[in-house]
This record gives structure tokens, C-alpha cells and sequence, in this order.
């Protein structure tokens, strides 16, 4: 009785062992900068935060079905600049619908280089998160 015990238990710990193997950690969101150090400078679109405003402005077509059912928000959208500044990888975080979300995402991947991150001097990737307001008045 007692080996069936041990046996039991050496099954028990071995399966436990090789299931926690499978389990995914998941890593916290870590701010560039903190990252990075001192040294590092966050990307911008060129003529900083006023030109796109303007260029938002200029580009955004308010969608027919937000405007007929009135729907107004932030969508939030996350994309990478790489080291030539250049948009990639856009993805929507949170969308409000109404073809907005949509509407943001072309707007962020149709969007001129920005400059990129650099640290140290040196051009470095970075992710960024926009807010594009829709709103009616």
C-alpha cells in the first residue's frame, strides 16, 4: 500500500510539473523610457503634437453611419514607429463603432513618417498609442 502511495504520488507531482510547464506568463506593459533609460526620446510626427492635430483634421472623414446614429468617442489605436519613423502594425485597442474604428486605423496607417524614438542618438522602434476623437459639434 505504501509504494502504491509513493507511485501515486510521483505521477501526481510529475504531471503537475509538466502542466506547469505549459502556463504562460504574461509580462507587464514596460514604458520605454523606464526601459530604456535617460537617454531615450520618444518618437514624434513632425511639427509635434499641433501638426497632428492639423493633419487629423484635414484627413478625418467622419463616418455616415456614426453620423446618422450619432455616435461620438475615442478610439484608441497602438502601432509601432520604427527606426526610420515609418507606421506599422496598427492594431485598435478600443473602438466605439459606427465605422470610426475603422475610420482611425486608416487614419494612422495613411499618416506621414514620424521621427523616430532614439536612444542614445541611435533610432530605435517604438509603440505608441493615439487617441482619435470623434466628435460632431
Amino acid at each position: 500500500m505504501n509504494k502504491v502511495m509513493s507511485l501515486l504520488l510521483i505521477f501526481l507531482l510529475t504531471a503537475m510539473q509538466a502542466g506547469a510547464q505549459h502556463i504562460a506568463v504574461q509580462q507587464p506593459y514596460t514604458d520605454p523610457a523606464t526601459a530604456y533609460g535617460p537617454d531615450y526620446i520618444k518618437p514624434q510626427f513632425y511639427g509635434g503634437d499641433s501638426m497632428l492635430h492639423k493633419y487629423f483634421l484635414a484627413h478625418e472623414k467622419y463616418p455616415d453611419t456614426a453620423r446618422e446614429n450619432n455616435i461620438m468617442g475615442r478610439v484608441v489605436v497602438r502601432f509601432l514607429v520604427d527606426e526610420k519613423g515609418h507606421i506599422s502594425h496598427t492594431a485598435l485597442l478600443r473602438g466605439i463603432g459606427g465605422g470610426c474604428d475603422e475610420e482611425a486605423l486608416r487614419l494612422i496607417k495613411e499618416m506621414p513618417a514620424w521621427q523616430p524614438a532614439t536612444y542614445k542618438n541611435v533610432p530605435v522602434p517604438s509603440v505608441q498609442i493615439l487617441f482619435v476623437t470623434f466628435n460632431l459639434e
